[in-house]
């Protein structure tokens, strides 16, 4: 709409009547997922979390425990870019902790 003020304080509006466009480029196709496979991503398993003042987090000390918000049994959940993907089981394969998907996001 075009708004005109008239000299007797009122409004005229008239329509405003647009050209057409014409899509200037074909639409895109969706690109296979094997062109993404070399794409890094960071990928994190999180065991728990646990909220702590700044003197508790000053107090820590070599041997100090924190208490996580979750039971070992809860298991973990797998980020992908910091968004929950997955959940998870730790286990140690080979002397070093590990996860093994127990269920997908999604």
């Amino acid at each position: 709409m075009h708004r005109v003020d008239t000299p007797d304080g009122g409004v005229k509006v008239t329509p405003v009547i647009l050209p057409e466009f014409e899509q200037s480029t074909p639409p895109r196709s969706p690109r296979p997922l094997q062109t993404f496979v070399d794409v890094p991503v960071t990928v994190a398993v999180l065991a728990g979390r646990a909220r702590l003042t700044i003197g508790q987090i000053r107090a820590l000390q070599v041997g100090s425990v924190i208490a996580l918000d979750r039971a070992p049994e809860d298991g973990a959940e797998i980020l992908i870019n910091g968004v929950k993907a997955a959940a998870a089981d730790t286990i140690v394969v080979d002397d070093e902790l590990a996860a093994r998907l127990t269920g997908l996001v999604g």
